[in-house]
């Protein structure tokens, strides 16, 4: 199977009108080198339903995000984890 890369696809949608319509190419230009940022929710499934393992210890808003990176890294923890071995009782 063959993967896109993310220049790639969007190579694609600023060529083909039906995307392209919602694009700012000048914006994309821009930011075309920056690379991205990828936030994930780390879930537990039970009977009881689901919870997030890292709700309220993870950064998601912009100003989280930024406030966390003005402090520096404090620790090397990874929370989601914790909280998993905490439940499972490890």
């Amino acid at each position: 199977m063959k993967q896109n890369t993310i220049p790639q696809l969007l190579d694609q949608a600023l060529a083909n009108p039906a995307q392209a319509q919602f694009l700012v190419p000048e914006a994309i230009a821009r930011f075309r080198g920056f690379g991205g940022v990828r936030i994930e929710d780390d879930l537990v499934v039970t009977v009881d339903g689901t919870e997030d393992l890292a709700q309220g210890t993870i950064p998601q808003t912009v100003e989280e995000i930024e406030e966390l990176m003005a402090e520096g890294q404090q620790e090397d923890v990874f929370v989601p984890q914790l909280r998993a071995q905490e439940k499972l009782g490890q």
